[in-house]
């Protein structure tokens, strides 16, 4: 009789036992608390070093080795003097090359020239040099209020933030800061950053930057007419000099699938959708544009954007493109009852949820901000809610 059929049969059937065994013992080990410190541990390591490369790679060849330390700075202070002397901002530009013959215009909107008409009188290196300590201490700041490490400060758009000195960085840390009266000032830093307010649901900052916004159309009305007339050439210029920009607005077609993407975020997490479609769909957003996404940061996400390229690459927006098809996702299965790895949602802070009245949720059990997150169906209802009060 042969038995070796018999013997397969059972070697097979030890195979299964013993392979559901090892894979029941890994998925143990695996969710063990000590695995998963160890695990965390290494990938922040690594998220770390990855940060100091890339910070390296995009820092050094333009701010170390040319004179573009505080160049953002020196543009905006260059339109500040000369709307004080009379003269036109917007054909104001600072000069950086050997030979004179290239430089960056200013062609930000008249309320960022409030911002910096207060310092024209000083030395155009002094206040490079101020501005980068001020950014420098806005980006500690700024990664303190949305509950990020302190090595941070190495994610690369923020490290080019500070290094060119852009009023982004001052700006975003007014935004987060949750006071008031700097909401206009995070405004007129960077206007378009605004749109983070919308998703935090902080309706009366909203209507603060709304006053201000009026209040600079009354006193700066010849400049904003200046501004609107011109602005067709000033778009150009912001093109030309930004290679158009790291946005998705360089190409319809890429502008299209990313506002769709954003959208369909913004079902699953409107405040996180808020904040990523500044980067994503801003006109001419540049690298450092990416300060952005720190209010609603994850590893996988921080760890695509820290990844430079060139404005031709668009690499900001497909990586919010694939963060958010993730989230989507993610639920989509999870509702269907699959349970995936949260890889590009591993959460390094705890994001503040915002209540009814418009300030910080707070979940009582856990003692900490809610980390629910919520959707644009939950805003409608929130609204509806604050609008029609039965009773």
């Amino acid at each position: 009789m042969d038995i070796l059929p018999a013997v397969l049969l059972a070697a097979a059937a030890f195979s299964g036992w013993l392979a559901v065994g090892v894979v029941r013992w890994l998925r143990e080990w695996a969710a063990s608390p000590s695995i998963v410190g160890a695990v965390h541990g290494i990938a922040r390591w690594w998220l770390f070093c990855w940060f100091v490369d890339w910070s390296w790679r995009a820092a050094y060849p333009p701010f170390v080795q040319s004179d573009k330390l505080g160049l953002d700075a020196r543009i905006y202070l260059a339109g500040a003097k000369a709307w004080l002397s009379g003269g036109d901002p917007w054909s104001a530009q600072v000069v950086f090359n050997d030979a004179g013959t290239y430089g960056f215009h200013y062609a930000a909107p008249p309320p960022s020239l409030l911002l910096f008409a207060p310092f024209a009188w000083m030395p155009e290196r002094l206040f490079a040099e101020l501005a980068i300590v001020a950014s420098f201490a806005a980006g500690f700041y700024l990664l303190r209020a949305v509950r990020l490490p302190a090595w941070w400060i190495f994610f690369p758009p923020l490290t080019m933030g500070i290094l060119s000195a852009n009023p982004v960085v001052i700006g975003t840390a007014a935004l987060v800061s949750g006071i008031r009266w700097l909401a206009p000032v995070g405004f007129a830093a960077k206007v378009y950053f605004v749109v983070g307010l919308v998703g935090e649901r902080r309706w009366k900052d909203i209507v603060a930057v709304v006053f201000f916004a009026a209040a600079t159309l009354l006193l700066l009305m010849p400049l904003w007419l200046q501004y609107l007339a011109d602005y067709g050439s000033i778009s150009a210029t912001i093109a030309a000099e930004s290679a158009g920009g790291f946005s998705a607005t360089r190409a319809l077609p890429l502008f299209v699938a990313t506002a769709v993407c954003v959208g369909a975020l913004a079902l699953v997490d409107w405040r996180t959708a808020w904040w990523l479609a500044i980067p994503a769909l801003s006109p001419f957003a540049e690298f450092h544009s990416s300060i952005a996404a720190l209010p609603v940061m994850a590893p996988g996400l921080g760890a695509l954007l820290a990844m430079s390229g060139t404005p031709g690459d668009a690499w900001a927006p497909l990586a919010i493109c694939v963060y958010s098809i993730w989230r989507v996702g993610r639920l989509v299965a999870e509702r269907a009852g699959w349970q995936l790895p949260a890889i590009l949602d591993l959460r390094i802070t705890r994001p503040a949820a915002v209540d009814s009245a418009g300030g910080t949720a707070r979940d009582p059990a856990a003692g900490g901000m809610s980390e629910r997150p919520v959707g644009a169906l939950d805003v409608l209802r929130q609204v509806r809610r604050t609008v029609w009060r039965p009773g």
